[in-house]
């Protein structure tokens, strides 16, 4: 279906890029907008004898036209495909809700994997999407149930994206999300993490078994655990261990009573005084009598 209709800010009156233009580059430049060929993506293919028939210029001259829109940057095309990609359309004018982003998102997702000029075009329209989405979407209240149609829409999208191009996207994103605030750029992070390990330079190769690994701080921390738990454990058993003075002792090896280790007790006889009693000298005699 045909567009019917376009966004165009007014500050466009302002751009510093396009004041530096001539009026046909100017009137060239907005015929890319309103033609009804284009869409809501900023990248569709706009054949040059059409685009030039639109803007009432002589084909032969719309070369230099077509040259002066790339060298300002405004837009990019490719000559073989007749692909025009308007830079910084998104910037402009961004979804203002999930449900026209998602619809953006499924429009890209169309597109054929191509690692051409093509692909890296439709690449920078889909980071130029992304980041501009998410800085419009700051406006949005917190607790807005468009915050997570926007998430679920994004990350596998954005995950995808990476699996396919590799590098190279990670390439345009990070170029792209410097056009954008903090707090645009952590909810960026936050939907595609690669990409923020990549700007710290922590993505590693996957091992295929990996095990679990600990960094240097954490090491020392846990050996001067395990240090101060071997110390304390040390402690306790010192302190608590019986010596030979407190293990029981076997008593049937003490001296009794009266009587010194290596010697022999001596039996102690009745005492004279008892002896020369008159009852054990009574007793005495009789026991001599019965003999």
């Amino acid at each position: 279906m045909a567009k019917t209709f376009a966004l165009i800010n007014s500050s466009l009156l302002r751009s510093k890029k396009l004041k530096g233009c001539d009026h046909n580059v100017k009137w060239a430049y907005l015929c890319a907008h309103l033609t009804p060929l284009s869409g809501f993506s900023g990248l569709f293919e706009y054949p040059l004898v059409m685009w030039a028939q639109d803007a009432d210029i002589p084909y032969d001259e719309f070369g230099d036209v077509l040259a002066k829109l790339c060298e300002a940057g405004l837009i990019e095309y490719d000559k073989d495909d007749e692909l025009l990609r308007i830079i910084s359309f998104h910037r402009q004018r961004p979804p203002e809700n999930a449900s026209r982003a998602i619809s953006l998102v499924a429009d890209f997702t169309t597109l054929i994997p191509d690692h051409s000029p093509c692909g890296m075009m439709r690449l920078k329209a889909v980071a130029e999407f992304v980041v501009a989405t998410i800085q419009r979407a700051q406006g949005w209240r917190p607790n807005s149930p468009d915050w997570p149609k926007l998430r679920d829409s994004f990350k596998p999208f954005l995950a995808n994206l990476w699996k396919e191009y590799d590098d190279t996207f990670l390439d345009i994103m990070r170029a792209e999300i410097t056009s954008v605030g903090k707090a645009a750029q952590a909810e960026i992070h936050s939907l595609f993490p690669v990409l923020e390990q990549v700007n710290h330079g922590t993505l590693s190769t996957p091992c295929p078994h990996p095990a679990r690994t600990l960094d240097v701080d954490e090491t020392r921390r846990r050996e001067d655990e395990n240090k101060d738990l071997d110390e304390n454990k040390t402690m306790q058993i010192s302190r608590f261990e019986p010596s030979e003075s407190t293990l029981p002792v076997d008593r049937s090896d003490l001296p009794r009573i009266g009587k010194l280790a290596g010697q022999q007790s001596q039996s102690r006889g009745p005492l004279k005084s008892t002896l020369n009693s008159a009852l054990v000298l009574s007793a005495t005699a009789k026991a001599r009598l019965g003999n």
